[in-house]
């Protein structure tokens, strides 16, 4: 994975304190955790469409077939890597509902009803294990909270945005899909968006 700063490494061992055995349901039995990033959408990403929400009002049901639509098993083409390098600056996303990133925020959407609260304060945890990225909704406010797979990604799919974030938004990340699309997240800490830049980047 690379050397992490200092602070990055340890943000990275107080989330994997806080959050490691929490995460273990949604592992393999022989799958290794390096890292789990308590993130956010970014403020500017706005609710999908009512229409094209799911009309149940649960998680389960409509995370379970978001897996494929969200993050299709694709290999880096020379397309899609020069299709990043095509985006307006001072966004929080791009790609449009139907794009990854947009079927990635209509995916999250329904942690909002679970929360109680806005999708900004959804609950997830970018998760790097030794073979992926995983995206879990874990519900804070639950004393035995239940991991939700919301998506998951293989090496190479996530990139980091190549124009950095706004130096005034150190708690911002910006990752780049498998098809080009991009977004936002916000991490709690400076900190931790260093260690979401590095998981990220680290293939």
């Amino acid at each position: 994975m690379g050397r992490l700063p200092a602070d990055a490494e340890q943000a990275r061992l107080a989330d994997l304190s806080q959050y490691g055995s929490q995460l273990q349901p949604i592992l393999a039995s022989d799958e290794a955790l390096y890292a789990a990033i308590p993130v956010r959408l970014d403020s500017d990403i706005k609710d999908p469409p009512s229409k094209l929400l799911p009309k149940s009002p649960g998680l389960s049901g409509h995370l379970g077939g978001t897996l494929e639509r969200v993050a299709p098993v694709l290999a880096p083409t020379e397309t899609v890597l020069t299709g990043l390098f095509n985006m307006a600056s001072r966004k929080a996303w791009e790609g449009g509902w139907d794009s990854h990133a947009g079927q990635f925020v209509i995916a999250v959407y329904p942690c909002k009803r679970v929360e109680g609260s806005t999708i900004l304060g959804a609950s997830l945890q970018f998760v790097r294990t030794d073979r992926r990225i995983l995206v879990v909704h874990l519900p804070r406010r639950s004393k035995d909270p239940t991991p939700t797979l919301i998506a998951q990604f293989g090496p190479g799919q996530l990139r980091n945005r190549p124009e950095p974030p706004p130096k005034r938004q150190k708690h911002r990340a910006d990752v780049v899909f498998p098809d080009g699309s991009w977004l936002a997240l916000q991490a709690e800490t400076p900190q931790q968006a260093d260690l979401l830049r590095h998981v990220v980047g680290a293939g």
